[in-house]
């Protein structure tokens, strides 16, 4: 183990028993059951060029911190000097998540650039000259970062009018992880088309484990019927059912007619129904119970939304969301869901994410587990309980 990744851990495993919980769940494999890599990238496996093209490109969590929503370096100068730009608001954002999860990632899948914390002991200038002579030297591609995080199952985000071209080269490759489309029906939502069964039927051809659903404004009394016989037309079919809900998208108009979508400027709605989310679940439900997993992007519901899903089997509030899968973020979630529900039924982390470096999120996720769970006496039932939320829920719902 390097320095850099020793340094993160003392910072947040605060007792013994939180070092001995997280020695238990470090190495576990990593299930990725919901994010946005590109399968097209998996498949190709071109070795990185420089930081940026690892680190910024296509990371809206970077581009909303740097101030450049939609703003695409395109000569290595510019790709320089918006890596160096990233690398001094890291360095005065003490706070940020961003910049927590980039001395993993630097400490991980750069072994610290030889020193124990680069953000601060390097200068930006030797970040980017130091990580670009890396990336060559060790030939970093999309499949050489899947395998040093241990990864063994990716469930990535697909229109259902997508071909799966690439999922299904992937599945002729020696692998060692499986690469499986979800089911992304925001545009069905909004369509009300009819034509998805045959789709559906495509997709779990291909492997498809998940179906999901994050349009903004859902679930509502309008699309509500609807909604239900698409829910239960996929759980028919055996798919995990996952909402993602309370984000309004695309609050920047001028950016996103100029650039379009996910460029860092989707923000946290104040509106969910939970009335109609109640009236949802009932319709789901009576058939077949689908396990069903709500993300919810404003914490303000954790208690309405939280209490309704334990009314329901099989349904249960997922991992900490985007804007709060931080620190606070996520020790705020444990406490919330022992204190109002089963701590065990939690389905486990994921990365939601669009960068291959971002498994670290999930180390950073077990050690604040770790953490949390060594505050009590019986180290016993901690172990068993940070082994079922670092990787046996999460492995139950793709075996």
């Amino acid at each position: 183990m390097n320095a850099g990744i020793s340094k993160i851990e003392s910072e947040i495993l605060k007792t013994k028993n939180a070092r001995a919980v997280y020695d238990c769940i470090e190495s576990l494999p990593i299930i990725d059951y919901h994010c946005h890599l590109d399968p097209k990238e998996i498949y190709e496996n071109k070795p990185y060029n420089d930081l940026w093209e690892l680190w910024l490109k296509g990371d809206h969590y970077k581009w909303r911190l740097l101030g450049a929503q939609g703003v695409q370096a395109v000569s290595f100068a510019e790709k320089e000097a918006q890596t160096i730009a990233f690398i001094e608001k890291l360095r005065l954002n003490l706070g940020s998540p961003l910049r927590a999860w980039a001395r993993l990632e630097l400490a991980f899948f750069f072994d610290g650039l030889g020193v124990s914390d680069p953000l601060t002991e390097l200068s930006p200038l030797q970040i980017w000259t130091k990580a670009n002579a890396f990336i060559k030297e060790k030939k970093l591609s999309p499949r050489a970062l899947i395998n040093a995080s241990n990864v063994k199952y990716i469930a990535t985000t697909d229109d259902p009018s997508s071909d799966l071209r690439y999922h299904k080269l992937l599945q002729d490759e020696n692998l060692g992880f499986t690469v499986a489309p979800s089911f992304r029906v925001d545009g069905l939502i909004k369509s009300k088309a009819a034509d998805y069964g045959a789709k559906m039927d495509f997709f779990k051809e291909n492997g498809c484990r998940f179906f999901d659903v994050g349009a903004q404004g859902f679930p509502n009394e309008e699309s509500l019927v609807y909604s239900a016989n698409l829910i239960t037309a996929a759980a028919e079919r055996g798919f995990v059912i996952q909402l993602h809900l309370g984000a309004i998208r695309n609050a920047n108009d001028a950016l996103f007619a100029k650039y379009g979508a996910d460029l860092g400027c989707d923000t946290v709605d104040t509106a969910l129904d939970i009335s109609a989310l109640n009236k949802l679940l009932n319709l789901i439900t009576v058939k077949n119970n689908p396990k069903t997993i709500i993300y919810l992007l404003n914490p303000a519901y954790y208690y309405p939304v939280i209490t309704l899903a334990d009314a329901f089997k099989n349904v249960s509030v997922g991992v900490p969301w985007w804007f709060n899968d931080h620190k606070r973020g996520i020790e705020q979630y444990f406490e919330v869901i022992s204190e109002l529900s089963d701590i065990t039924k939690v389905p486990g982390m994921l990365t939601d994410s669009r960068s291959f470096l971002s498994y670290t999120r999930h180390h950073y996720f077990r050690m604040l587990l770790a953490n949390y769970l060594g505050q009590f006496e019986d180290l016993d039932s901690a172990i068993i309980v940070a082994k079922k939320l670092s990787y046996e829920n999460m492995f139950s719902l793709v075996r």
